[in-house]
């Protein structure tokens, strides 16, 4: 696997006299290497400028050693899912922007608190029904929050498509009129 520019580091006085560049993008977090790449694939001349010794942000993980074992445990710096990746969807659409595919793997949730186990399926379908039977008393309130997220969730993807997977904000006059359903 290649490594990313920003981990052999260079002080920017070296990029100060360039007059060559278009665009510099500060910070090479998810969102500024997807606006950097973005910029570069449609032949902008980019300085991807880095403080941190790796690239990615929260969307990258640390090794630290373990006691024990042969090999050292990795930790997620904070990103565990990513959403988006369905076709029409927003990071599909870059992904395909750029010419890159990545092989997704769905993630599987079981959450547990207080000796009471959910298993968050793949679906929301699942989730409901694992809720509800968690807590049967609020199984009324589970679906009808899902069901409003849901309905949220559509409207907001209803244009995703023709909008390059990005949720288009609906006029003003929609969105008071949502909030005082």
């Amino acid at each position: 696997m290649g490594r990313w520019l920003c981990n052999h580091w260079r002080p920017m006085m070296d990029f100060g006299a360039r007059h060559d560049l278009d665009v510099i993008v500060v910070g090479a977090g998810i969102g500024g290497l997807s606006a950097a790449t973005l910029l570069a694939a449609r032949g902008y001349k980019v300085l991807l400028a880095e403080s941190h010794s790796r690239c990615g942000g929260n969307c990258t993980s640390w090794r630290r050693p373990v006691r024990g074992l042969d090999r050292p445990f990795v930790f997620d710096c904070g990103v565990q899912d990513i959403s988006g990746v369905q076709r029409g969807r927003p990071l599909f659409n870059l992904l395909n922007q750029i010419g890159a595919s990545i092989e997704w793997r769905r993630m599987q949730h079981l959450y547990w608190d207080d000796g009471v186990s959910v298993d968050a399926g793949t679906t929301h379908h699942d989730f409901v029904a694992s809720l509800s039977a968690a807590f049967p008393s609020e199984a009324d309130g589970i679906a009808r929050f899902f069901a409003e997220m849901a309905t949220i969730h559509g409207d907001l993807y209803a244009e995703a498509e023709a909008t390059g997977g990005v949720p288009a904000p609906p006029p003003l006059a929609e969105m008071r009129a949502w909030s005082e359903r």
